[in-house]
């Protein structure tokens, strides 16, 4: 198994990042891990577009379309239906202002976790993470790969909900 995933891979999803328009830049690219073949991508970002930072900045929670959501749409017009066609592997990015990749602290988002589950055909999930240490620091930014079910089960524990 690999570390982390391949350099065009992340490079990828970082693109596709970059078309989102809130301050939260964040990209997902699906990929098959086996062959290298992109599957799917998408940003976060209101539906039909950013109705201008004023009106957006107070709901964006309530109106953003995740990333993970929209590249899982992506997969399914390029063709992919279900546990059969894969597994490919999602990767997630937030948008440094560097142009490299945000750590984040690991899964979060219950929605997104279940809808990666449903659709069946995501074999893991890549997320650039670091944690806090024993002295008040950062652990390095790593690569780390859940399975779904990781996925899901840790975006629960971190919303207060039971997995």
């Amino acid at each position: 198994m690999t570390t982390a995933p391949e350099q065009y891979m992340i490079d990828r999803a970082l693109q596709v990042a970059a078309q989102s328009p809130c301050r939260s830049k964040r990209g997902v690219a699906l990929y098959d891990m086996r062959t290298g073949a992109f599957r799917g991508a998408g940003f976060n970002g209101p539906p039909g577009g950013c109705p201008g930072r004023e009106t957006c900045a107070g709901t964006c929670g309530q109106r953003s379309v995740h990333a993970e959501v929209r590249a899982l749409r992506a997969a399914v017009e390029y063709g992919i239906h279900g546990r059969a066609e894969g597994p490919w592997d999602l990767i997630h990015v937030e948008l440094a202002a560097d142009g490299g990749v945000v750590a984040c602290d690991g899964p979060s988002c219950w929605q997104c976790s279940r809808e990666i589950l449903d659709v069946g055909f995501v074999g893991g999930v890549w997320l650039h993470e670091e944690w806090p240490t024993e002295d008040g620091g950062w652990t390095p930014g790593i690569w780390h790969r859940y399975t779904p079910e990781e996925f899901h089960r840790v975006s629960l524990q971190r919303c207060g909900m039971k997995p």
